[in-house]
């Protein structure tokens, strides 16, 4: 578990003098891949407004529950949104599946491994060009497998669009952009719609976002100090790690006592 409700250990990313692009090279090469991923079925960003915390509040509910955490109440994101949104201090970003696009990606390319797949039989049949039978027929079956498994993710979307509509809320982070840093302070996701990884882009984006502003640092915000594999919230910090950057250890947590009895009696 953690240590406190205020973190002793957090993750951060320099981005001081950095670009996007030495950022990105610096990820572990999974996570480069499924923000590709993202950026290519038409996973979309997009700042809240206040009528939509309730929104939230539910994302970060599920997630909780989820995850055994201790969730704040609405009202602690409401008053957080009043208080720092109209200086600049606060972001609400939430990731979105647009199925209409998402749809229109995955068919274009299924079509494009469709007319590979035809092309190359054609100049195989006709005898075009001369091919090893051996590499032809593994990479006509490495073909149908991508078909197949652009077939099974159209129809995943299909049936989403049909059961949430044309835009899907996939899950959101409150951001603090403070100082020279981008805290990503609290999120979460829906369990039924984490196949999408959309976690991953929406930090990303993020991450872009204090590179062009100029920011010094991205913080990932905490993670527990023990970083054994069998830690149960090991996942948590392997997740941030994969971004590339740093553990920084913080201080800690400590109490002013300014009565002894009644400190002592609570």
């Amino acid at each position: 578990m953690l240590e406190a409700l205020q973190p002793r250990w957090i993750f951060v990313i320099n981005t001081k003098n950095k670009t996007i692009e030495e950022l990105l090279n610096n990820m572990d090469r999974e996570t480069r891949r499924i923000i590709k991923v993202n950026e290519r079925y038409n996973i979309e960003c997009r700042e809240i407004s206040y009528d939509e915390i309730t929104k939230f509040k539910d994302i970060t509910k599920h997630t909780g529950d989820r995850r055994e955490f201790i969730d704040r109440p609405l009202s602690y994101y409401q008053d957080m949104y009043n208080s720092f949104h109209d200086s600049g201090i606060l972001k609400i970003v939430f990731a979105e599946l647009n199925t209409n696009k998402t749809l229109d990606e995955l068919k274009k390319e299924k079509n494009e491994f469709e007319n590979d797949y035809q092309e190359r039989k054609n100049k195989h049949d006709n005898h075009v060009i001369q091919m090893n039978e051996k590499k032809y027929e593994q990479k006509q079956k490495e073909v149908e497998n991508n078909i197949n498994r652009l077939e099974n993710k159209i129809k995943e979307v299909e049936e989403l669009k049909e059961k949430y509509g044309e835009i899907i809320t996939l899950g959101g982070v409150l951001f603090l952009i403070y100082g020279k840093e981008v805290v990503a302070l609290v999120g979460g996701s829906y369990k039924e719609f984490m196949d999408f990884q959309s976690a991953y882009y929406l930090y990303y984006k993020m991450i872009k976002y204090a590179v062009d502003n100029n920011y010094d640092r991205y913080n990932f915000y905490g993670i527990t100090g023990n970083f054994s594999e069998n830690n149960p919230l090991y996942g948590l910090y392997s997740f941030k790690k994969d971004f590339g950057g740093e553990v920084v250890e913080l201080i800690g947590e400590f109490d002013l006592i300014i009565s002894k009895p009644f400190y002592y009696i609570g």
